[in-house]
């Protein structure tokens, strides 16, 4: 397995929110929900994972204005930032 493969690190952004939010970190939680949900080669599956980890934080997915966290574009993090993440 390519850990490098930004594909592979995009499919296991929910499941490290979910690993944050048992660890007592929801707060870096949304945003890896939020770039999986707004990624360009996000698929369903995963927009879904990503969706229902972000309702479970009580984070607006969508705003009428736009601001909502699901509306911010945001940068894909590498493996080793994600290993990190969890400490």
């Amino acid at each position: 397995i390519e850990l490098a493969d930004p594909l592979k690190v995009l499919q296991l952004l929910p499941a490290i929110a979910r690993l944050l939010i048992d660890l007592g970190n929801p707060e870096q939680a949304a945003p890896l929900c939020a770039c999986a949900l707004n990624h360009p080669q996000s698929q369903a599956n995963l927009r879904k994972a990503a969706r229902e980890v972000l309702v479970e934080l009580g984070v607006a997915i969508d705003q009428p204005t736009g601001q909502g966290l699901a509306a911010q574009e945001l940068t894909l993090p590498t493996f080793q930032s994600l290993v990190e993440l969890l400490g």
